[in-house]
């Protein structure tokens, strides 16, 4: 024992057992399979980075060119990257931007169904509605007419006077190759100038009645007239035919178009008698 030194203590713990320091692991060893594979991990994420960065800029040639339509300067190519393999997308047609712009101002007219609908609404509605109404204007009342009216008691023995229409002449009324006088039934002033007999008898298909007619002038025209019925889809109308060219030719200076005209009606021994007479005009 050294001199100076405390006794060792019988009592004292005795130091515990140290563990030796692990020794650090070896790297791995770098073969040439392992490097091939890490550059194939490099090789890989840049073919990814290089497909994404060429969808980003054909999206952005797209967004390029579509916007380029509306501006002013149309020379300037956007800036891109360039890409070898990727294609510049192209200027929408004038047939594209026309649609475009009727499928934005597309109105509701424009839907088959709709045009449907209205087409079955007006249908309806004509159904409803009667025949198209006619307005007559105020029967004409002058010299012409009681000058008739004397002619007819007077002179004529007729009787039962009633005026049948008054109507404008029209150029098919006086076209030869009409050869008529249209007086449709809606426009009647009396519709009862007929006896039910000859109603009934214009009635059939292809019937007409043989009647005198006196002219303007008050002179009994030397062809009678035939007086038949035409049935319309809507409407019929008395027509007088056969000599009718042949009064119009014998009556030229007052039978024209726009000439306001009055037909009568008058019997002379129960026999019916037709009268036209000219009281003014349209125009």
């Amino acid at each position: 024992m050294a001199f100076g030194a405390s006794p060792p203590n019988p009592d004292s713990p005795k130091p515990m057992f140290m563990a030796p320091e692990p020794e650090p692991e070896p790297e791995p060893k770098r073969t040439k399979r392992s490097e091939e594979i890490k550059d194939n991990e490099v090789d890989e994420n840049q073919f990814f980075l290089q497909k994404i960065q060429e969808l980003v800029n054909q999206k952005m040639m797209a967004f390029c060119s579509q916007s380029s339509s509306s501006s002013s300067n149309h020379d300037q190519e956007p800036k891109v990257v360039a890409i070898n393999d990727a294609k510049p997308a192209k200027k929408p047609s004038k047939e594209c931007q026309l649609s475009r712009s009727r499928s934005r101002s597309r109105s509701p007219t424009d839907d088959a169904d709709y045009d449907d609908r209205e087409i079955k609404k007006q249908k309806k509605a004509k159904k409803m509605i009667p025949n198209k109404m006619y307005v007559r204007s105020p029967a004409v009342n002058n010299e012409t007419t009681e000058g008739l009216k004397k002619f007819v008691t007077e002179e004529l023995n007729g009787s039962d006077m009633k005026l049948v229409i008054q109507k404008t002449l029209y150029a098919s009324d006086l076209a030869k190759n009409q050869n008529r006088l249209n007086m449709p039934i809606n426009q009647l002033e009396n519709p009862k100038f007929l006896t039910d007999d000859e109603k009934e008898l214009l009635d059939r298909d292809g019937s007409s009645i043989e009647v005198p007619l006196f002219g303007p002038t008050l002179k009994l025209h030397e062809k009678p007239m035939t007086l038949a019925k035409w049935h319309m889809k809507t409407t019929s109308n008395y027509i007088l035919k056969t000599h009718w060219n042949h009064f119009v030719e014998a009556n030229l200076e007052v039978l024209t178009v726009n000439t306001m005209v009055q037909v009568w009606s008058f019997r002379r021994d129960e026999k019916l008698c037709l009268s036209l007479i000219c009281v003014g005009r349209a125009d």
